[in-house]
């Protein structure tokens, strides 16, 4: 079966054939890709760069851009899965990032910029977790699909969880995961969260983190300065720079799911424990780790250890004593000055090795 009314743009082919997956939710991706007209949009100024609407299972446009190699489609492909409440620039904030610098060392890299963000449509009743994971992510993980047996996921924060979940329900169509920082079981406090959390129910049906991230937490240092950015990695005018295209709108739907995550100490999408299902993928896996995290404590994320494969997968501590040159908070370990040589690089290599 393959695709009607694709587009080729710049040589870069918007079409291929669809590929059975398992789950009702990829079957309908797929089905939905067919029936959506797609194309193409190269980005300005930015060469081997392209853009286009993502049709997903409940009719809300997400977006999905395409970074292909200066020597075309190498076959070895990546689709990238950002965190709740942050575009598509955490991972490619002007050039500088991991979609870019996987594209120049060969990669074909997918990222989507999920409902709510940058050129994504906004719902109008907001969204749930599930929506994001269902429809967003799992359109992106069937179009990026298409044309290849198997693809690597990864992600950062929520996106490498649910980069986790679906490599478990389609282990046959994943070759490898990426999880920076996972959001698994958050049982221990993390009390920057906690207090925003404790917010929620003030809040309005749509939370800007770009306004909200400005307003004082402890002494003069703002909430995004504690919980994003808070390892050094960046000075003012970065800061400012980030707040003002990293982060997007939350509905407070999804919010209030994570706040009563915290509250039981147990997450859960669609009434399923995300421990329970990450344990279905016991292939290739890169775990890192950010210890100076304040958004995602790093006992939320460490019990992804225990789920995986002891086999096959590694384990990167973003900390001096492994080697990297600071302890690590959320967005300098994907946004950082020296997160290409800490982290890139070491993701590189090991999408490499599992590659051969």
């Amino acid at each position: 079966m393959s695709g009607e009314g694709c587009e080729a743009v710049t040589g870069a082919t918007a079409c291929g054939p669809i590929v059975a997956m398992k789950g009702p939710s990829f079957a309908i991706a797929a089905l939905v890709l067919l029936a959506s007209p797609w194309s193409w949009a190269q980005a300005p100024q930015r060469p081997r760069q392209y853009h286009a609407a993502l049709a997903t299972i409940d009719g809300v446009r997400a977006t999905l851009y395409r970074y292909v190699p200066a020597a075309g489609p190498s076959g070895r492909t990546i689709l990238l899965l950002p965190d709740l409440g942050t575009s598509r620039h955490v991972f490619d904030l002007g050039g500088v990032g991991l979609a870019p610098f996987l594209q120049a060392a060969g990669w074909e890299v997918y990222v989507v910029e999920y409902r709510g963000a940058g050129r994504s449509e906004v719902p109008y009743g907001g969204y749930r977790l599930e929506d994001l994971l269902e429809g967003d992510a799992a359109a992106a993980f069937a179009r990026a699909g298409l044309e290849h047996e198997k693809i690597a996921l990864g992600g950062v924060g929520l996106g490498a969880t649910f980069a986790l979940v679906l490599a478990a329900r389609h282990p046959e169509r994943v070759s490898s995961v990426v999880a920076l920082q996972p959001l698994i079981d958050p049982d221990q406090s993390s009390e920057p969260a906690a207090a925003l959390l404790a917010q929620v129910e003030k809040a309005p049906a749509w939370i800007d983190l770009a306004l909200l991230s400005r307003a004082p937490l402890f002494g003069k240092r703002s909430w995004f300065e504690v919980l994003w950015a808070n390892d050094g990695s960046f000075d003012a005018e970065e800061l400012n720079r980030l707040r003002l295209h990293v982060l997007a709108p939350v509905p407070r739907d999804a919010a209030r799911q994570l706040a009563e995550a915290v509250r039981r100490r147990r997450l859960e999408l669609g009434g399923v424990s995300v421990a329970g299902s990450i344990r279905g993928w016991q292939g290739p896996a890169l775990l890192v780790f950010a210890p100076r995290d304040n958004l995602i404590h790093p006992e939320f994320a460490t019990p992804a250890r225990d789920l995986l494969s002891r086999e096959r997968c590694q384990i990167h501590v973003l900390a001096p004593l492994s080697g990297a040159r600071r302890d690590y908070g959320h967005l300098g370990m994907v946004l950082g000055q020296n997160a290409p040589g800490d982290v890139f690089a070491k993701v590189q290599r090991f999408l490499e090795e599992v590659s051969q």
